[in-house]
C-alpha cells in the first residue's frame, strides 16, 4: 500500500480527497459563503512544443497559441483577487519555450501563489536555476518514447536546485522496461518525492499491477512510485464543483474545466474543444461571482469523481450533521 505522503503528491488518484479538507480557506468559503474558491488553477501559457509524442492528449491543439505578457497578468491578478494559492504551469505544450517563464513565475510569487512546473525536461538549462528554486516542485515528464540519455543529461545538472523534483512516466502499448527501471532508479538516487507511473490515457490497455511485478522483481526499488492506472473512471457530473476550485486556463484565453478536458468525450478532442469551454479570462471575477460550474454531464470519461462528490457533500445542507 502506497504510503500517504508520497500519495499526496498526486490527484485524480481515486482516493479520499483529503486536499480538499486540509484546506481551511476553501472549506471556510463553502461552509460560510456557499462559494468554491479557485484554490488550485493550472496554466497553459503556451502551445509550443519541442516534441511529438504519439500518445499526446493535445496533439490536435493549435501549436502556435500562446498567452500574451498582458493577458497573463490579468490571469494572476483576477485569480489572486478570488483567493487563488496555487498555480500548476504546464501543457499545452512545453512551458519552458515561453520565453516570459522566469517573469511569470516571479509574478506568481510575488502574489502569494505557489507554482508548480511540469516540463518533458530536454530544454532545461543552468539559466533556469533561479526560476527552478522559486517552484514548489518541479515534475518531468517521461515515456516509452524518451531518449533517456539525452533527458537524464539535462535533469542531473539541476538536480542540486532547491525544489521537490519528481517524474511522471507515461507507459505505452509496448512498455520499454529499461527506460522506465533507469527513471525509477534515478529518482530514487537523487531524492526525487515521487514518480508517477500512467498508461497511456487514450489507450489505457498496459496492466500496472503486472508492470510493477516485473520491475520489482528486476530488482528496482518502488518506494517511491505511485502507480496510477487509469482505466477506471466515471462519466461526468451535472454538478461539476470542480470546475470552479481547480479550472484550466487555456493558451487561447479560455477557462475551462480540469485538465481532462481534451479526452473527455467520445471520440476525444485531443484539444480543449469549444464546448467545454466556461468562458474567457476577461470574464474571470463574474464567473465566479455567479459560482458558474461547468455542466459535466457531457463528459464521457472523469477522473475526479471523488472531488466533486466531497465538494458537493460539503456545499449542500445536511441534517444531524453533528452525529459523526
Amino acid at each position: 500500500m502506497q504510503n500517504n505522503k508520497t500519495s499526496s503528491y498526486t490527484a485524480a488518484s481515486g482516493g479520499f480527497p483529503i486536499k480538499i479538507f486540509k484546506n481551511l480557506d476553501l472549506i471556510s468559503a463553502i461552509l460560510n459563503h456557499k462559494v468554491i474558491k479557485p484554490i488550485h488553477i493550472q496554466l497553459n501559457p503556451t502551445n509550443k512544443c519541442n516534441l511529438s509524442c504519439s500518445f499526446c492528449s493535445c496533439s490536435e491543439r493549435d501549436r502556435s497559441l500562446q498567452l500574451s505578457k498582458e493577458r497573463l497578468n490579468k490571469i494572476f491578478t483576477s485569480f489572486s483577487i478570488l483567493g487563488c494559492r496555487s498555480v500548476t504551469i504546464t501543457g499545452g505544450g512545453e512551458p519552458l519555450m515561453l520565453k516570459d517563464l522566469p517573469w511569470l513565475v516571479n509574478e506568481s510569487i510575488k502574489l502569494g501563489i505557489a507554482v508548480g512546473l511540469v516540463t518533458n525536461g530536454y530544454l532545461l538549462k543552468k539559466e533556469h536555476n533561479k526560476t527552478l528554486e522559486s517552484t514548489t516542485w518541479v515534475r518531468i515528464s517521461v515515456s516509452d518514447e524518451s531518449d533517456w540519455d539525452k533527458l537524464s543529461h539535462s535533469i542531473k545538472p539541476l538536480i542540486g536546485v532547491s525544489t521537490d523534483w519528481s517524474f511522471s512516466y507515461v507507459v505505452s502499448e509496448n512498455p520499454n522496461m529499461r527506460t522506465l527501471s533507469d527513471a525509477i532508479k534515478f529518482a530514487n538516487e537523487h531524492n526525487f518525492t515521487h514518480v508517477r507511473v500512467v498508461n497511456d490515457i487514450l489507450k489505457p490497455v498496459t496492466n500496472l499491477t503486472g508492470l510493477r511485478m516485473a520491475i520489482v522483481e528486476s530488482g528496482v526499488n518502488d518506494k517511491l512510485v505511485v502507480w496510477q492506472d487509469r482505466q477506471s473512471y466515471t462519466t461526468g457530473a451535472k454538478r461539476c464543483l470542480i470546475s470552479l476550485m481547480k479550472p484550466v486556463v487555456g493558451a487561447d484565453g479560455f477557462i475551462y474545466p480540469c485538465c481532462g478536458t481534451q479526452y473527455a468525450q467520445s471520440p476525444p478532442d485531443r484539444d480543449y474543444g469549444k464546448s467545454m469551454r466556461m468562458g474567457v479570462i476577461d470574464n474571470i471575477g463574474e464567473m465566479w461571482s455567479k459560482q458558474a460550474h461547468y455542466d459535466g454531464s457531457n463528459c464521457m470519461k472523469c477522473y475526479y469523481s471523488n472531488y466533486n462528490d466531497s465538494l458537493s457533500g460539503l456545499i449542500d445542507e445536511i441534517d444531524h450533521h453533528l452525529f459523526v
